[in-house]
């Protein structure tokens, strides 16, 4: 059974919904921001503003019918990388996909996410941003210290060389998420304990 970091807290508020396959995110959905969202890491590629903007103003003509917000979206496209040149790291991955390191006896799930851009920092050690378009309490999201144990574990490094946080398009802010060893070590026992009710609520019999 495949679960995703984005759908952990959603799933553990009602895990029986969840292992019987009744809770499901949107399909086919459409949005500025996601379009905003893409193109801002595809600017990565070549760090070429005029280009980007380019690019973000013909994807929001072509999907959508109207042009209000449009405005909106390229002046948060030139914030966005104004923020990231502020913070002086450079980008070492972008859609990076992580999995979490689980015992052998749950070897039937498979937690799985991903980093909207993975940095290295000017002094050492890494940033793993996602992305979001709201201002919520990330920090006390199981999704976080996992994301960092996980992408600690993909480099081959120390949990503590990697810093997981949020970059906010609607605020044009980062926030550093930072979890000590007893933090992290108590979000592997909160992971293993939402799988084990996963178990008790028979999501391994479901089809996925």
């Amino acid at each position: 059974m495949r679960i995703r970091l984005s759908d952990l807290e959603s799933a553990r508020r009602n895990p029986r919904a969840f292992a019987q396959g009744k809770l499901s995110g949107p399909t086919g959905y459409r949005s500025r921001y996601l379009t905003l969202r893409t193109v801002a890491m595809n600017f990565h590629a070549q760090n070429d503003l005029a280009a980007s903007a380019a690019l973000l103003d013909q994807r929001l003509r072509k999907q959508f019918k109207t042009t209000t917000g449009n405005k909106l979206c390229m002046e948060k496209l030139q914030t966005y990388v104004a923020a990231f040149e502020a913070l002086g790291t450079s980008v070492a991955r972008v859609r990076n996909n992580v999995t979490v390191r689980l015992p052998e006896e749950y070897a039937p799930f498979a937690v799985s996410g991903q980093v909207s851009r993975l940095d290295v920092a000017p002094l050492g050690g890494y940033r793993a941003w996602l992305f979001t378009n709201k201002s919520d309490p990330w920090r006390d999201e199981l999704r976080f210290p996992l994301l960092q144990l996980a992408s600690a574990d993909q480099l081959g490094v120390g949990p503590e060389e990697v810093i997981p946080g949020v970059y906010d398009f609607s605020t044009g802010h980062y926030t550093e998420l930072r979890y000590t060893k007893q933090e992290l070590s108590r979000a592997g026992r909160d992971l293993l304990g939402f799988l084990d009710s996963l178990k008790r609520f028979g999501a391994l019999k479901q089809p996925k």
